[in-house]
């Protein structure tokens, strides 16, 4: 198996309050989360990534998001 590229990924995700009843506009916090994520990358492109969690011997990958670049704050290689 070739060795594949592990990164760090900073991101913005969207967000909503934490239940889905009726609320206050001025009562709420309506702030897009920043999230880390580690991974191997299994593709990438001008307009996103996907990285695996977990990636076997036989080369097969699990746990495999993809995050639109648009949404990207910095990629950062793992060496």
């Amino acid at each position: 198996m070739d060795a594949m590229k592990k990164v760090k990924v900073k991101w913005v995700d969207s967000c909503s309050p934490a239940d889905s009843n009726w609320h206050r506009i001025d009562e709420l916090s309506l702030q897009p989360l920043t999230c880390e994520s580690i991974g191997f990358v299994v593709s990438e492109d001008k307009h996103q990534i996907s990285v695996a969690g977990t990636v076997a011997e036989s080369g097969s990958v699990y746990g495999v998001m993809t995050i639109p670049k648009r949404a990207v704050l910095k990629i950062m290689v793992i060496r």
